[in-house]
């Protein structure tokens, strides 16, 4: 019920029926809290909604747990209000819950954007406290954060001197190797895939170092990391279709049909949307080069019917 009067925004009628509740008829659960805070963000200048949090948490049980708190955390974050989230993240502290690794990995960002990355080392003390290691979802929240390429450096560097694991730490490093690429260094995408031991790479850090390449208009790197015969394992359709969308955006036909070329002759799996895509685009144009590889195209996928439909995807 107070689902159906949050989405019709009746929060009045929400706010009504949370204080006719009686304990002991209505335990709440975490998706009742979550409920409850966002009943609050659509309300946030009603005092009493934040009235009704507070002593309702202890009114019907309890504390929310830290999933629900979280997401109220989380919603702040989002809006870039770095300052209520603080704010109710010590409000958690406070309660009983137990603060989770998300919740710490809330914590770093909120740190980060009020104190600066120099500021984060009595929090990364904190969490070592709790967790022995610090989880690789706060260096990944800490990272994908990063204002700048000089703070991007200095929390890699923060990771490697706290974390002697740290090349076994997928996530944080899939995202450090991506957030070169977003600041145009290419070179320091280049040098952490580099670092990381193959045996220990998942499917998500060849498609960061890919990504890095065609965020700095690198696409001749990108294709050369997929069709790299190590990392074969580690490859997939979505990759192929990532590909072959930023040659055809660049013009680079000719590469596009030696990169399908490439994947045949190495028996990779090829997305035949991808195909019809590209042949659509090549019959639109009249150069002698675009006809070329119309027809290339057509007599290397026969099995490719007018719609660009098939019952399965290509592997030869």
């Amino acid at each position: 019920m107070m689902k159906h009067f949050l989405k019709v925004n009746d929060t009045e009628a929400a706010f009504q029926l949370f204080r006719s509740l009686k304990v002991p008829d209505h335990q709440p659960d975490g998706a009742f809290w979550m409920l409850l805070m966002d009943l609050h963000l659509e309300k946030e200048i009603d005092s009493r909604i934040t009235e009704l949090i507070i002593s309702g948490m202890s009114r019907l049980g309890g504390t929310p747990n830290a999933k629900a708190w979280s997401h109220l955390i989380s919603k702040f974050l989002d809006r870039k209000n770095y300052e209520t989230a603080s704010k109710w993240f010590d409000r958690m502290v406070k309660s009983d819950v137990k603060i989770d690794e998300y919740a710490f990995a809330l914590k770093s960002r909120i740190d980060y954007q009020l104190k600066g990355v120099k500021d984060l080392s009595e929090l990364l003390n904190a969490i070592e406290m709790n967790f022995s290691n610090i989880p690789t979802i706060v260096w990944s929240s800490l990272l994908k954060e990063a204002k700048s390429e000089t703070d991007l450096v200095t929390l890699e560097k923060m990771m490697k001197r706290r974390n002697k694991k740290w090349k076994l730490s997928s996530p944080p490093l899939d995202r450090l190797i991506l957030q070169f690429g977003k600041f145009r260094n290419l070179s320091g995408a280049k040098r952490i895939f580099a670092e990381i031991p193959v045996k220990f790479m998942t499917s998500h850090t060849l498609n960061a170092i890919i990504g890095a390449c065609i965020l700095n208009e690198n696409v001749d790197d990108a294709v050369s990391y997929y069709l790299t015969d190590s990392y074969r394992h580690l490859t997939g359709v979505n990759q192929v279709e990532f590909i072959l969308k930023k040659l055809v955006e660049n013009s680079k036909f000719n590469d596009a049909v030696v990169f399908l070329d490439g994947l045949r002759l190495r028996k990779y799996e090829i997305p035949l949307s991808s195909v019809k895509q590209l042949m659509d685009v090549l019959s639109k144009k009249s150069s002698r080069e675009a006809k070329e590889l119309f027809v290339h195209l057509q007599r290397e996928y026969p099995g490719l019917n007018q719609e660009g439909k098939s019952n399965d995807q290509l592997s030869t």
